[in-house]
């Protein structure tokens, strides 16, 4: 190659690169499309490489005159970098895929997940789930859902969590699932007393031998997430310490990047869209995520202890030692008492004791639901301790709910309107606090909900936690989401039912939570309740009533002057401005991709020189590939 030659090149080379940072940032004006460096700089050297070939092939002997060869390079080179822009963009625009700097790590990741998602398959298979379908028949049903229980158990920490959670959304699974699932258990063995130790001085920076006078190796509890053990601190103290389980974390998130995935293909559905499978996916990894932290668990205590402080019901909760407290270690008060899962302590309580503790647990737990906003989600018997003195523990509270100011407000409007028996105020006070749907019918809703009502605490009824279930399946057929904070109450009180009935065989959880709500709300309109509310709105309408003078005078100004005006929106409704959107997209590029089609054609058909008729089926690759993008975009509309 000759220097006139390697001149001609560099030209080109700059032509082109000028030409192709031109284009992106036209494009980006434009249409806002960005485009990657990296995908731009690969384009530009497949463009030249091309070019090069075609220089090679056709250019270096020829006659055709410098100037015509420098247009004939670029075009050619231009040519073959748009194609590959827009093909490489048609398939995984810009920012959806990593830079390359990543690529071993996600090749291994990647590796990793394959396996992990061939043990599930292997475990599905092995239980007889594949393919994934409810029977019809009741008995095979019963029969599928002990081999979903089996199954999740077999898939580790995060799928029986991720059970436990489904347990609650009866609108998601068939009556024999939901209490299949609610057996689930966690299958483990203890971590090796050394592995343990070594944990605790990784997270703590002490050894257990440094903070404790003494530490037994046999653990009291191990489960999925950590294990406790019994420790003295050298002030002579009994403790439990909570370490978490080495290497819990990549494991758990592994698997919900597979939940995420599941659930996002699941989204695409009509059933899985409808019921909001990604949320549900979000929340699950949210709430799991919260429970390997242990310093938030120590922040859930310490709300906990300043809530149950001001009822003075005689519920308490473990202290925590803050200094012995990081992710992945906690230590608390070891409480000398026995759970309500300890067969012997029912022999151990006269009836009136069972039923004097009964009645403060619900209490407790409804005021953290209905006044406090923040509460025990997993209040199942082995979580729960009754003290010698009869006091109740709450333990295990890495899993808290937690409900705003209008949640509490509506959920007591609820019970209020349960009480009632006034379907008009359970459908206000429901839509209150449920994710609305578009062109919901509130009439046929109320009537739904008035047979509801009649049909589960009507005269002759006793209600128990199967009405929040039914409730929440009325919901659903309205297409009505109980956001995640809401279901994780009405878990909570379903968790909490089958232990109340154990304390009392006559224990009527719905009486006594609507005669607990009617006392909150008649506090609520005390004087000193009604002036706090009355300052509130007062507070929040100040601006509002500052700004209204101006505003009042502006618009009578402009009604003296004639200046009103009415903006109309042609396109109001998001759906009907997508679906616009959507329509312009195809249009333009069905317009683009026939007009390139159209001058491919021209400079193929009617050009004598082979230079341009190269040219023409670059133009005419180009104009297949728009079309057919059309075709694929008119096909599905989402595109």
């Amino acid at each position: 190659m000759d220097l006139e030659r390697l001149a001609l090149l560099g030209v080109v080379v700059i032509l082109l690169v000028v030409a192709m940072v031109g284009l992106t940032a036209w494009a980006h004006r434009t249409f806002g499309v960005r485009i990657s460096s990296s995908r731009l700089a690969w384009a530009t050297v497949i463009g030249l490489l091309v070019e090069l070939v075609f220089e090679w092939r056709f250019l270096w002997e020829s006659a055709v005159p410098l100037i015509a060869q420098v247009v004939i390079q670029v075009a050619v080179a231009l040519a073959v970098a748009l194609v590959v822009l827009v093909v490489s963009e048609s398939v995984a625009p810009s920012g959806t895929l990593p830079s390359p700097l990543r690529w071993p790590g996600l090749v291994r990741q990647r590796a990793a997940r394959g396996r992990r998602y061939g043990a599930i398959v292997g475990i599905l298979s092995r239980h007889k789930l594949l393919p994934p379908a409810i029977p019809e028949n009741p008995t095979e049903r019963r029969e599928h859902a002990r081999s979903l229980r089996l199954a999740l158990e077999e898939a580790g920490v995060t799928f029986v969590k991720l059970g436990q959670v489904l347990s609650t959304r009866p609108e998601l699974l068939p009556a024999e699932h939901i209490t299949e699932l609610r057996r689930l258990q966690e299958r483990v063995e203890p971590v090796p007393a050394a592995d343990i130790r070594a944990a605790f001085a990784d997270s703590t920076g002490r050894t257990v031998e440094d903070a404790f006078a003494e530490f037994d190796d046999v653990p009291l509890a191990s489960a999925s997430i950590a294990q406790v053990h019994h420790a003295r601190l050298p002030d002579g103290r009994a403790v439990a310490v909570k370490i978490q389980r080495p290497g819990i974390v990549p494991v758990v998130e592994r698997d919900l990047d597979i939940v995420r995935r599941l659930a996002a293909s699941l989204e695409k559905s009509a059933s899985g869209g409808t019921l909001g499978a990604v949320d549900l996916a979000e929340g699950f990894a949210a709430n799991l995520r919260e429970e390997l932290d242990f310093t938030r668990e120590a922040r859930n205590l310490a709300a906990m202890a300043a809530e149950l402080a001001a009822h003075d019901d005689g519920v308490v909760v473990p202290a925590f030692e803050a200094e012995l407290t990081t992710p992945e270690v906690l230590v608390m008060e070891e409480l000398a008492g026995k759970t309500l899962a300890t067969p012997d302590l029912f022999t151990a309580l006269t009836a009136d004791d069972r039923r004097d503790i009964a009645d403060r647990l619900y209490r407790s737990i409804l005021a953290q639901i209905l006044v406090d906003g923040v509460f025990h989600a997993d209040p199942h018997p082995g979580n729960i301790m009754v003290l010698p003195d009869h006091t109740i523990a709450f333990l295990d509270l890495g899993s808290v709910g937690r409900l705003t100011k209008d949640d509490r407000e509506g959920l007591q409007q609820v019970l209020h309107a349960v009480r009632a028996q006034d379907a008009g105020m359970l459908t206000d006070a429901l839509l209150h606090v449920v994710d609305r749907s578009e062109g919901l019918d509130v009439d046929r809703l109320q009537r739904e909900l008035g047979s509801f009502m009649l049909a589960t605490t009507g005269p002759g009824t006793r209600a128990d936690a199967t009405m929040f279930t039914a409730l929440t399946l009325v919901l659903a057929r309205h297409d009505l989401r109980v956001p995640p904070n809401l279901a994780g109450a009405f878990r909570s009180i379903a968790t909490l039912d089958g232990t109340l009935r154990m304390l009392d065989p006559d224990f009527d959880l719905i009486s006594k939570g609507t005669d607990f709500a009617d006392e909150e709300l008649s506090r609520s309109f005390t004087p000193t309740r009604v002036a706090e509310m009355l300052k509130d709105e007062a507070i929040k309408a100040v601006p509002q009533l500052r700004a209204l003078p101006r505003q009042l005078s502006l618009i009578l100004g402009d009604l003296e002057h004639g200046r009103t005006t009415v903006n109309v929106r042609v396109f109001s409704d998001p759906g009907d401005r997508g679906f616009l959107e959507h329509l312009v997209n195809v249009v333009v590029l069905a317009a683009v991709g026939i007009t390139l089609a159209v001058v491919a054609t021209l400079l193929i058909v009617f050009s004598g020189f082979f230079a341009l008729q190269l040219l023409g089926g670059v133009i005419g690759g180009i104009a297949a590939i728009l079309i057919q993008r059309v075709v694929y975009r008119a096909m599905r509309p989402g595109g």
